[in-house]
């Protein structure tokens, strides 16, 4: 046996267990566990979200078949070897296809945050933060509650002892502050967003060796629909999405720190 099958051979129970932790994640993901315990709460919404997810479901793979014949045909939309050029560039010039990336990423959640969202909070949550937010950038933790509440009672403020503030966290409304003090309140989902695939690419650079598995990921990891949507909005998940992959990065190097820097595997060269 060579090194290499030795390898495969030692790497086959981790894959195993991988690709089974992600098909129970699906599993306990999509289907109605909740339902089917008896005695129990019941989610009588479940047949409404599977009308819509087979709905959206098939739309998108109209699409795809559509994109997929069409390419075939206009030679201009996709070329054989793009994937891999692309690829081979990430590897060659990490560091510039990490800020391309990020930049990107920034344009298109800053898009969704102007196009889709006007810039302004249209969830209460996002409202609640962003008082919150102005609060703190005002150097105060809560503002002096109304003597009227009855006029300015809103759902997930609290007003209590004389003092009105948010029920969240401080975190997000902190980070969105930072923007209320620049003026672009708007504009801090859109950079965590952009820091957050930046440090995704950083992350993978350690523990992943295959390019293109590395690249494929974060394209996909910035082009989610829900991050996309969330990294426009004045939501804390971005915020706290960016400080998680920032310590899963951080936390890579430094247990790598003092080991021979990995690189992506070599291309064979014929």
């Amino acid at each position: 046996m060579t090194s290499h099958d030795s390898t495969v051979g030692s790497r086959s129970p981790t894959r195993f267990w991988a690709v089974a932790f992600a098909v129970l994640g699906t599993v306990c993901g999509f289907l109605p566990l909740v339902n089917w315990l008896p005695g129990g709460h019941s989610g009588p919404w479940y047949s409404a979200f599977v009308s819509e997810w087979s709905s959206g479901s098939a739309i998108v793979l109209g699409v795809a078949v559509v994109l997929a014949v069409v390419s075939r045909r206009a030679g201009g939309l996709w070329r054989d070897g793009l994937g891999k050029s692309i690829s081979e560039w990430s590897q060659d010039h990490p560091v510039l296809f990490g800020v391309v990336a990020a930049t990107i990423a920034l344009i298109i959640y800053g898009g969704v945050a102007s196009a889709v969202f006007s810039r302004v909070p249209i969830w209460n949550d996002e409202l609640v933060q962003l008082v919150q937010a102005r609060t703190f950038a005002s150097g105060r933790l809560w503002q002096a509650a109304s003597p009227s509440p009855e006029f300015s009672s809103v759902l997930n403020m609290v007003d209590v002892n004389g003092r009105y503030y948010s029920q969240f966290p401080p975190g997000g409304p902190a980070m969105l502050a930072v923007g209320v003090l620049l003026g672009a309140p708007w504009l801090v989902g859109p950079l965590c967003g952009a820091i957050a695939v930046a440090a995704f690419w950083s992350y993978l650079r350690v523990v992943e060796p295959r390019s293109g598995v590395a690249g494929g990921a974060v394209v996909l990891f910035a082009l989610a629909p829900f991050a996309v949507f969330m990294a426009g909005s004045h939501m804390n998940h971005m915020p706290t999405l960016m400080w998680l992959v920032l310590a899963m990065a951080a936390m890579a190097r430094v247990m790598t720190a003092g080991r021979p820097a990995p690189v992506f595997a070599k291309r064979r060269i014929s």
